[in-house]
């Protein structure tokens, strides 16, 4: 009976592993651990699925589930809160590639061949993303992305996150609501600059 769970268990894990075949159009993306290709396929083959009916995903992650109904020649709706995990399959599923726009980078010498500089920026969210995963509670998790949200705005402007976090736990307290778009990383970054222009000028 141990040896027929086992062989069980073994096959679960290999179902749920990505298959050779399906690496090039899935591997790139898989920011986290999310169901496998042949899976889906399996699913649509199951009951039956084909270019008469429309797949609706409430959860689409980054878009296993859209981009198998798309090779299947499937209508498929994908739903997906996360900006990040939205936009990856967004991309995926958008198949107008412009040929000419592939070798822009060999007329321009100003166009970078490669995208390191995205991955370099979105790398932190991609290592982060296991141990995301478990953050005790979900408003802990919404809280916990609020303030990622604005140490990554700090970044992105490159201002100081402490600089801009004291400014922001000293103003915030006195603010009424209808002055919260003022207290935004590039409002303040745009102050910032400014005060800074004002100051050299004197």
């Amino acid at each position: 009976m141990q040896l027929i769970a086992e062989q069980i268990g073994a096959r679960l894990r290999e179902d749920n592993k990505l298959r050779a075949e399906d690496h090039v159009a899935h591997d790139w993306y898989r920011f986290v651990l999310s169901f496998p290709a042949h899976l889906v396929r399996s699913y649509l083959h199951r009951f039956g699925i084909g270019p008469s009916h429309t797949v609706l995903d409430p959860f689409c992650g980054t878009g296993t589930t859209l981009v198998e109904c798309k090779r299947l020649g499937v209508g498929s709706i994908g739903i997906e809160p996360n900006p990040v995990a939205a936009f990856a399959s967004r991309i995926k599923v958008n198949w107008s590639t412009d040929p000419d726009g592939l070798t822009n980078h060999v007329d321009d010498g100003v166009l970078e061949i490669d995208n390191n500089l995205i991955e370099n920026a979105i790398r932190p969210s991609a290592l982060g993303n296991k141990n995301w995963l478990f953050v005790g509670h979900p408003e802990a998790g919404e809280r916990s992305a609020v303030i990622y949200t604005l140490l990554g705005s700090c970044r992105w402007h490159g201002i100081n996150p402490f600089d801009y976090l004291k400014y922001l736990f000293t103003r915030l307290p006195s603010a009424k609501i209808t002055e919260i778009k003022q207290f935004t990383p590039a409002v303040w970054a745009r102050a910032s600059v400014k005060e800074n222009l004002l100051t050299q000028g004197a």
